[in-house]
């Protein structure tokens, strides 16, 4: 899979949200480093601690911005995003677990994961900004 970039297609308001991805989208290249210096498995469960808590921190700010503006679809977006923390929080308690310790696996479900999301769930939002 390959490493994601920021690209303007990604935009959804210009501003904080757009931000808050691009920092997402930085620690999942961070972890595509770590891999390419032969470092991705020691460097899995520090960057999903960061990840899980950076998401919790994403996805509260991104609710509040849509509470804001009276978003339509705000409690299934809600939804997604519940459904989204526990997958992160799987693949983490998996990596801590032993049963997962390859990092391409988890770069692979990181980058679908966040791409798709902003596609899919969080472009919608643009039409209401």
């Amino acid at each position: 899979m390959a490493v994601p970039e920021w690209k303007d297609e990604y935009s959804v308001d210009g501003g904080m949200i757009d931000e808050q991805h691009k920092k997402l989208i930085s620690m999942i290249q961070e972890l595509h480093t770590a891999m390419i210096e032969g470092h991705g498995d020691e460097a899995v469960n520090s960057i999903m601690d960061q990840l899980a808590s950076y998401t919790e921190y994403h996805f509260s700010a991104e609710e509040e911005f849509m509470e804001q503006m009276n978003y339509p679809e705000l409690e299934s977006h809600k939804d997604q995003h519940v459904y989204l923390t526990g997958e992160v929080f799987d693949v983490f308690t998996a990596i801590q677990d032993g049963q997962r310790d390859m990092a391409e696996d988890v770069f692979d479900f990181l980058n679908g994961w966040l791409i798709n999301h902003i596609l899919e769930t969080d472009m919608k939002i643009k039409g209401y900004i």
